[in-house]
């Protein structure tokens, strides 16, 4: 009979074959899921549970990612792990392949170097290097001021194209090289104001940068029989433009904009001696081209060196001649 069921009757008179029904088990799906950092192919397959062959998938990582291994928890812990390779095919469990089951793919962020260099061989700073800069993180900013001496700093050239100190970390190593332009100068001059050979100044110039501190200043000599007046800022060296009356002198940094060029004069002028006899005596006393026998004379000397006193004295002429007055 066509809807016999065995047990439920009794033999009939014939042989009777009967032919087992079969419906397929329900497939179970097995999933496959990225992490951050990467990308899964294929995402999921389903088979049967009992005679499905699993294929499995592959993990590929990101820019700035390293495929870290495949777990069986969202966790990813270390004793969780089934698979270090990127291509992936699960082992079928011996009960069969149960609904539900997710593998996933973890990933890790890779870390680089960030260097800043003063492209000039370490001559206006030491290189500074910060190892370990995970990918996606902040850059870390230059330590400091960059500073050169007789430069000014313009900026940071970057080793990578279209990354700055303010990006965030490429997939590489970076390193900014800093951009150097020289500084502005400005040229001080001393020159001196007199008579001829009346004196010199030591330097006669110096060039010193727009924003330097100071300036090393010169120093004013004078000739014998001549005397260091002052220095001045105008040629004429007027009173009212006098600027020191020492014989080293340092100018001044000017209040705004730095240094400018300019010229400081140092004046010298001759020493006047006014000597003073007195009495005055003039006297004819050659007899005959001989003097008066016992002819002595004895005047006081005053001795004023530009219209300072200096010494007083009296000096005794006994014979024609000259005698000295030593002071």
């Amino acid at each position: 009979p066509a809807n016999y069921q065995p047990g439920t009757g009794t033999m009939p008179a014939n042989n009777i074959t009967f032919t087992a029904q079969w419906t397929e088990k329900t497939s179970v799906t097995i999933s496959y899921v990225a992490k951050e950092g990467g990308s899964v192919n294929k995402v999921s397959e389903s088979l049967n549970p009992d005679t499905g062959e699993a294929t499995g998938s592959t993990a590929t990582a990101s820019t700035g990612y390293t495929f870290d291994g495949w777990y069986s928890d969202s966790e990813c812990t270390e004793a969780k792990k089934v698979g270090g390779q990127a291509t992936f095919i699960p082992t079928k469990p011996t009960t069969g392949w149960v609904d539900g089951t997710t593998f996933y793919a973890k990933f890790t962020k890779n870390t680089y170097t960030v260097t800043y260099t003063d492209g000039v061989n370490g001559t206006a700073f030491e290189n500074q290097s910060t190892p370990d800069v995970a990918y996606g993180a902040p850059i870390p900013a230059f330590n400091g001021t960059p500073t050169r001496a007789g430069y000014n700093f313009t900026g940071w050239t970057s080793s990578v194209t279209g990354v700055t100190t303010s990006s965030t970390m490429p997939d590489s190593d970076v390193t900014f090289t800093a951009g150097w332009t020289p500084k502005s100068k400005a040229t001080i001059s001393y020159e001196v104001v007199g008579p001829a050979n009346c004196g010199s100044v030591t330097p006669e110039n110096e060039e010193v940068f727009v924003d330097a501190e100071k300036a090393s200043g010169s120093t004013a000599t004078a000739e014998p029989n001549y005397r260091f007046v002052g220095w001045y800022s105008d040629s004429e060296c007027t009173e009212a433009n006098k600027v020191s009356g020492e014989v080293t002198f340092t100018p001044p940094k000017p209040d705004e904009g730095g240094w400018v060029t300019t010229t400081y004069y140092a004046k010298f002028e001759q020493i006047q001696v006014d000597v003073n006899l007195s009495p005055y005596v003039k006297k004819t006393l050659e007899v005959d081209g001989t003097l008066p026998t016992g002819f002595s004379e004895t005047f006081k000397v005053n001795v004023t060196v530009d219209g300072q006193h200096q010494q007083q004295g009296t000096v005794t002429m006994a014979a024609a001649g000259t005698r000295n007055f030593s002071m």
